[in-house]
């Protein structure tokens, strides 16, 4: 047997039996001696954990590769703590997290339960001196604001409430805060928490940044009359359906009445990131989609923006207090354009041309289309979101999405993006002067 299949079998060995620390012993040995040092130390630090009986010593190990994305390795280990300590909170959290993502509701719906049921409430100090205290409201599922970025740790005490598990007693026991962040973000997914939190809101005297009635307007669906009205941009019409009525005859009929044609863009509803999103070209090939099981569907009137160069561009510009900051250019050779997925890294002259439009957007957007982002932040209204969008021949604005869930960062490398660590901290400095702002009772 050669070392490869020896390994190989060791593995299926120690998986087959996963609470003998002796499998994952000898699996780290043939790893290590194979010269897979970063496997080898992971069964390795899987073995001392068994043998300590230690759920959160296997806890720490499936949280790296959680943080790395790594689901496979980091569902392995959560559930192997589980075995040792089945109330575990984080793991039941994150294993949520990647059934979610992964598309198996049930099973992240059930460790969602066992996570929240038993703590909802977690309190993070800081350590920086005389920190302010913010309560952020948040979902138990997907759908919340990417905070980290924006409420550190290192300089915010934070107290994050999961509201859709909140005891009935719970409110009049909160710890002391000095402001609310509500992070409920996404309207088709967290409504009756984003109805929840309005109603725990109502009548507090702290202040409030993005109260949940500005985010439920952010509905794809209401977008379109949201945004009536604002000259030089482009909003597709959108219709919302549910699963039976996606495959019914009379539905291009419905399409056209809502003034949209085809070719048609298909997600189901709390689809982000482009994820199952489908690009329609006919009738016929509607007759044909596999909607899956989503319940519920927005179709959209897809306009075709490709640049003279043969390339699709989707400009993200990020609103604090209603003002707009670029954030990232996306360049791609596909129309659905993410920048995960639109290789900047690796095109010198994508991120020159991002660099022009981080550093200087008005050179940039015509003064038409700048005009017409400032008007969208004015009528979103809220503390903090965000818009996707194109350019059309005539520097027009062609609407994507706007709402409260857009993504803030500094994860690509300096070397590689340099104007980005020089740009996107504006964003944050914004965020910080209008908290303090509000914190002070000035706004």
């Amino acid at each position: 047997m050669d070392e490869a299949a020896r390994i190989e079998d060791l593995r299926r060995s120690a998986e087959a039996d996963p609470m003998a620390a002796a499998g994952w012993r000898a699996l780290a040995d043939a790893l290590a001696a194979s010269g897979e040092a970063s496997e080898a130390v992971a069964a390795r630090c899987a073995a001392l954990a068994l043998e300590a009986r230690s759920a959160v010593a296997l806890h720490n190990l499936a949280t790296v590769y959680f943080r790395a994305g790594h689901y496979g390795a980091a569902t392995r280990w959560y559930r192997l703590a589980l075995t040792l300590d089945p109330e575990l909170v984080e793991a039941n959290q994150n294993l949520a997290v990647i059934h979610d993502v992964e598309g198996r509701p049930a099973e992240a719906q059930r460790h969602r339960d066992a996570a929240f049921r038993k703590q909802c409430l977690f309190v993070e100090p800081s350590a920086a001196p005389a920190a302010p205290t913010i309560l952020i409201l948040a979902a138990a599922g997907i759908g919340n604001v990417p905070i980290d970025y924006l409420l550190p740790r290192e300089r915010i005490n934070r107290i994050t409430w999961f509201i859709d598990y909140a005891r009935p007693d719970q409110a009049a026991r909160l710890p002391r805060y000095d402001l609310v962040f509500n992070a409920i973000g996404d309207p088709d997914i967290a409504e009756p928490t984003l109805l929840r939190a309005a109603a725990f809101l109502d009548g507090r005297p702290e202040p409030v940044l993005n109260p949940p009635a500005r985010v439920l307007r952010t509905r794809r669906d209401q977008m379109p009359g949201l945004l009536a009205g604002i000259d030089h941009l482009v909003v597709p019409p959108v219709l919302r359906v549910d699963h039976a009525a996606l495959a019914a005859a009379v539905l291009p009929d419905k399409l056209a009445h809502a003034g949209i044609s085809f070719p048609i863009l298909v997600r189901p509803l709390g689809s982000h990131g482009g994820k199952d999103v489908s690009l329609v070209a006919t009738p016929d090939a509607l007759a044909t989609l596999d909607p899956g099981d989503a319940e519920s569907f927005y179709i959209t009137a897809f306009h075709d923006c490709r640049a003279a160069d043969g390339h699709y561009r989707k400009y993200r510009m990020i609103f604090v207090d209603r003002r707009p900051y670029p954030y990232h250019l996306a360049i791609s050779e596909r129309w659905l354009v993410h920048y995960f997925s639109a290789d900047m890294a690796a095109a010198p002259w994508k991120r020159e041309e991002e660099r022009r439009f981080l550093e200087a957007p008005a050179t940039v957007l015509a003064p038409h289309a700048l005009a017409a982002i400032e008007t969208i932040g004015r009528r979103l209204d809220l503390d903090y979101g965000g818009i996707d969008f194109a350019l059309l021949a005539d520097g027009s604005v062609l609407f994507f999405e706007a709402n409260a869930l857009m993504l803030v960062h500094l994860r690509e490398p300096l070397e590689q993006f340099p104007h980005k660590h020089a740009c996107v901290p504006r964003i944050f400095r914004a965020f910080d002067t209008m908290m303090a702002a509000r914190l002070s009772g000035r706004t």
